[in-house]
């Protein structure tokens, strides 16, 4: 939907989907329900915005979309789109496989960007984002920030497989003279995860390529950068400075915790990774590979502070020690109202079925309020 100045959908991959038939399956179901939905609250809230048209942010798996450029799918997909008033205009293409079934952990980041299973799913998905993207607005598809930290493996090792995406944008934009960008998402423990290491590497892919490249930037998720405890003015701020695309905003809260940090233990669960960053005392920030692992440090039990990889719903509603990063998330809408640097927002809390218990909403109810949430930001409703 347009609020404002900006496009504002909610990421699909919330829905437990895999393959093109259980994804259509689940749009299907839920979206033009949550619509409904949401026009009668918006309504009732008295906001100034119309869901029509409705953005979808569509997350597809490498099997489902292989299968939805099959036979007459797509056509299919574009036709229920236009009947119903949705649209597309990205696509998440950070996990290349399963993603609602345990495990994930750090296999999410694989195959990564030194692969051709990478680089032709990516492919694929654009082939999909150039037929659905309306004609005025850019496309965009977020993936994996090159690979997980572990690999070590240097910036160089990358340069081709993004020079041959970017290639491949090119002709298609020559083809079709569609806006269409890949839009790379750091993470906390990836390759790219800070400000710091995302200036970097396009300093060195610039270098490598002889000039600025036309089709690649970032996806900036808010919980990953409180995560890693950016502060938003000066993070976004030195992104627009050096010239680095913001193709795509997440919105969505980290979780944080002050002590005792035990109560950390009813977020840890099997199927993902939930980096956890400590910040001690005395303001150093210690970095641990997921929740259990800081539960039997003894630094870390007497930390100020924890942040969690941990995707919340952006309204608040914990209770103490446990919060969210949700001023982070209130920040950088703050921003992007003031300096325009991206107009493209996507609510992303994936973690819906692992939220425990006593904080979970039906599906579409969390959906709901987290738009709701969203367009009273940019309304200055709260």
């Amino acid at each position: 939907m347009q609020a404002g100045d900006f496009h504002l959908c909610y990421c699909t991959n919330i829905f437990p989907a895999e393959n093109w038939k259980e994804t259509f399956s689940c749009l299907k179901k839920h979206i033009p329900s949550l619509v409904y939905q949401l026009e009668k609250r918006i309504f009732q809230e008295n906001l100034p915005f119309n869901p029509f048209p409705f953005a979808i942010g569509l997350r597809l798996s490498d099997q489902s979309a292989k299968e939805l450029l099959k036979k007459n799918h797509l056509l299919e997909f574009r036709k229920w789109l236009k009947k119903n008033r949705f649209y597309v205009f990205t696509i998440n293409g950070f996990p290349y496989g399963n993603f609602s079934q345990s495990p994930v952990k750090e296999q999410v980041y694989f195959p990564d960007w030194t692969s051709k299973e990478r680089i032709n799913y990516t492919k694929n998905l654009f082939k999909i984002l150039s037929e659905l993207v309306p004609e005025n607005l850019n496309g965009s598809v977020s993936s994996v920030p090159l690979s997980f930290k572990k690999t070590n493996l240097p910036f160089h090792s990358f340069f081709h497989s993004l020079y041959e995406i970017e290639e491949f944008l090119e002709k298609l934009y020559q083809k079709s003279s569609k806006k269409l960008f890949l839009a790379l998402e750091p993470e906390p423990l990836c390759l790219l995860e800070n400000i710091k290491e995302v200036i970097h590497f396009f300093k060195n892919f610039s270098s490598y390529y002889g000039k600025k490249p036309h089709h690649l930037g970032i996806t900036y998720d808010t919980c990953h950068f409180a995560v890693e405890y950016e502060e938003i003015y000066s993070s976004l701020h030195r992104l627009e400075k050096n010239q680095i695309p913001l193709h795509k905003i997440q919105l969505s809260n980290a979780l944080s915790l002050k002590p005792p940090f035990f109560s950390a233990r009813k977020f840890s669960e099997d199927t993902y990774l939930h980096q956890t960053f400590v910040k001690t005392k005395t303001g150093e920030i210690i970095s641990y590979y997921d929740i259990e692992d800081a539960l039997k440090c003894e630094n870390a039990l007497n930390a100020e502070e924890w942040r969690i990889h941990f995707h919340l719903p952006l309204y608040e509603n914990l209770t103490s020690p446990l919060s969210s990063t949700s001023f982070a998330t209130k920040e950088t809408i703050e921003y992007l109202k003031k300096n325009q640097a991206c107009s493209y927002l996507e609510i992303e809390t994936y973690t819906h079925s692992r939220l425990p218990k006593e904080i979970q909403k039906p599906l579409e109810e969390q959906m709901i309020e987290e738009y709701l949430w969203t367009l009273k930001i940019l309304n200055n409703s709260i």
